[in-house]
């Protein structure tokens, strides 16, 4: 199912900094409480911040179950959505 999401400039992440931020100096190991962020048509925006972006409220119920299983995965496939962007 394909889920379309208004596009918002103040949302998107600059990926490079987000990882300077985020890994240690050791190495690519990310630190504890680094935010999830997802890659929708190139851009890079906080998985948090997907159910304000949606166009219709209608999937409400299922983005906010992929989210709960994004942070707690389960072993029976899951649910699978994908992201785009409505311009």
């Amino acid at each position: 199912m394909t889920v379309y999401l208004r596009y918002n400039k103040d949302k998107i992440i600059n990926r490079d900094e987000f990882l300077n931020e985020h890994t240690s100096n050791s190495g690519y190991k990310m630190l504890n409480g680094t935010p999830i962020i997802v890659n929708i048509d190139g851009s890079y925006i906080k998985a948090t911040d997907i159910p304000d972006l949606l166009v219709s409220r209608k999937y409400v119920k299922q983005v906010n179950d992929w989210l709960a299983e994004l942070k707690q995965p389960v072993c029976d496939g899951g649910i699978i959505l994908e992201f785009s962007w409505r311009r």
